[in-house]
């Protein structure tokens, strides 16, 4: 069982002091090193900062926010901690005070806002007087402490009003709320709850020099957090798209940091197998030359930061996560910071030299099984094959990928998956598929899930077992349904091919070399998918979806589709 060791915590807390990850700007032996060229774009960000106009919303936005979603108030929330976040790193890398003025004018203008929050129960003005404390809240409230913690000292050559005004709010929307645990306040969804510990963790580090008020709120924040992690799959997996996986184990990690500092490395979280296993998951997904398998996830090329990834992998001391960060920066270089919180960004700023110094190696492919998350892959002669379950993500269980020599044959997209229907009944969102298991012997393996649970009642559906087998022997990998119906019913298996199929008798060609076998009772049918044009660089222009019909009522059935490499 996974332990914050909050005893630990409470008798190695350490008085107040600077936080080693948030390093001051007058710490020119550690800023002068950043990487020469990520130093000229942030210091050319923070000129850019320095000629826009402060981002205001009035407070009718937020009404209009609430009730019909009007962006406007998000968005200017969200540039006005984008433009911080570039004033304050540009200060940092150039050991410039032409950004100060700017960054008190953002500090003061966040903190006269009457809310930080995003949400409310009603569609109204925003409550300066009982608000709101969610997500939104917490991030705006670590963005200000972090440029606290990074410019303080130059801010109080300014004024020591700057830190005062900042400190004085912090205190009254997040500090004292905790310590008090006033109820009906804090609004969060269990998935933000680990963004939401990092941020004030954060805030309460940077900002609160008392201790006995230092622990009470440290106290309220590892309930927050052990909540979370105790109701996390117990494989580590998960089913919400690698991107947000990402953010979620990122937190996780600043969290742990953030703890380790505070109780002076006493209590070290980041070697359990818990964190070790949600961490290194990134490597279990990896479907190879950039591909991931990625439950929940709009593509399976997902836009994961090299620099998150190997500050991940720093933390969790996983170095094939960092040979694959490494890998992803060489084979499409992402120049700028990504965009997170500024506790991140400054970490990946200070971290860009070792992670292109490093060396890059994509994992080795591997089968695996979560049974918890309902993923399993594997992979024998050129072929890597993958099935997911819906676990909590709403994906159809029995999904299929199926990659030959690093390229995508079957892919997973958008609505569009290679699971069958029944009766003209498709699976219902989030149900099913948790009876998966992996088999293996001398020279083959077995990728296997019951999907029968993901159907309504009405498909008339009593058992639907679904196979990957792989065999060196026979030259391909075998993909086999076998089911019962309680009554006959007509039966279509569908599959998401990425390349154009083209089909003479029971066989589909796909490209030169591949091809697909299948039962010759069943009628095909072939028709494209458009792709969306943000997706067109690692899709293409379609997709296709093949339909494999039954021509009359069966009542149960053993098909397989076979896929085969021409040498």
């Amino acid at each position: 069982m996974f332990s914050l060791r909050q005893d630990v915590l409470l008798l190695s807390l350490r008085p107040f002091e600077p936080l080693p990850m948030l390093p001051g700007a007058e710490e020119r032996s550690l800023w002068d090193r950043v990487e020469p060229g990520l130093r000229d774009r942030l210091a050319a960000g923070a000129e850019a900062a320095l000629v826009q106009p402060l981002p205001i919303a009035p407070a009718s936005a937020f009404k209009r926010h609430l009730e019909k979603g009007d962006p406007l108030w998000l968005e200017t929330r969200n540039e006005a901690l984008r433009r911080l976040r570039a004033l304050v790193l540009g200060a940092c890398v150039t050991g410039s005070v032409r950004c100060l003025e700017a960054v008190a004018d953002a500090l003061y203008a966040l903190c006269e806002q009457s809310d930080w929050a995003m949400t409310q129960a009603l569609p109204d003005f925003p409550d300066a007087t009982h608000g709101t404390i969610d997500l939104a809240a917490c991030e705006t409230g670590a963005e200000l402490s972090a440029a606290l913690a990074l410019l303080g000292r130059s801010l109080d050559g300014l004024s020591h009003r700057i830190s005062a005004l900042v400190y004085h709010t912090l205190d009254v929307r997040l500090i004292t709320p905790m310590i008090q645990q006033q109820p009906g306040v804090w609004q969060f969804e269990r998935e933000e709850a680990p963004r939401a510990a990092a941020a004030l963790l954060t805030t309460v580090l940077c900002c609160e020099h008392d201790d006995r008020r230092r622990w009470l709120s440290l106290r309220w924040i590892l309930r927050l957090l052990d909540s979370y992690v105790q109701s996390c799959p117990g494989d580590g997996g998960f089913a919400r798209g690698l991107d947000r996986h990402l953010e979620t184990v990122c937190a996780l990690n600043d969290c742990f940091a953030l703890l380790s500092a505070a109780s002076g490395g006493e209590v070290e979280l980041r070697d359990q197998p818990f964190f070790q296993d949600i961490a290194g998951s990134f490597l279990k997904y990896w479907a190879g030359r950039g591909w991931f398998f990625n439950p929940g996830g709009e593509s399976m090329r997902p836009s994961l930061s090299p620099d998150l990834l190997f500050r991940l992998g720093e933390g969790a001391r996983i170095n094939a996560l960092c040979g694959l960060a490494a890998w992803l920066q060489r084979t499409a270089p992402q120049e700028g910071l990504p965009d997170a919180p500024l506790l991140q960004q400054v970490a990946c700023t200070l971290g860009r030299s070792a992670l292109l110094g490093h060396v890059a190696r994509a994992p080795a492919l591997s089968g695996t099984l979560l049974p918890d998350s309902c993923f399993l892959t594997g992979g024998m002669e050129d072929f890597f094959a993958g099935m997911t379950g819906p676990a909590g993500g709403g994906d159809p269980a029995g999904d299929l990928a199926l990659f030959h020599k690093g390229v995508p044959v079957l892919l997973p997209f958008r609505g569009a998956h290679s699971v069958p229907t029944v009766n003209g009944y498709v699976q219902l969102p989030g149900r099913g598929g948790s009876e998966a298991e992996r088999q293996a012997g001398p020279g083959w393996q077995m990728l296997c899930m019951n999907i029968s649970r993901a159907y309504p009642k009405e498909a008339g559906l009593s058992n639907w077992q679904r196979t990957w087998m792989m065999a060196p022997f026979e030259g391909g990998i075998r993909l086999m349904d076998v089911f019962d119906l309680e009554k006959p019913g007509l039966v279509t298996f569908r599959l998401i091919l990425s390349r154009q199929p083209r089909i003479s008798g029971n066989q589909v060609r796909m490209g030169d070399r591949l091809t697909l076998d299948f039962d010759p009772s069943l009628v095909p049918h072939a028709q494209p998918i458009p792709v969306p044009a943000p997706l067109r660089a690692s899709y293409g222009e379609a997709l296709w979806q093949l339909s494999l019909v039954t021509p009359e009522p069966v009542q149960n059935g053993h098909y397989t589709v076979f896929f085969s490499a021409a040498p």
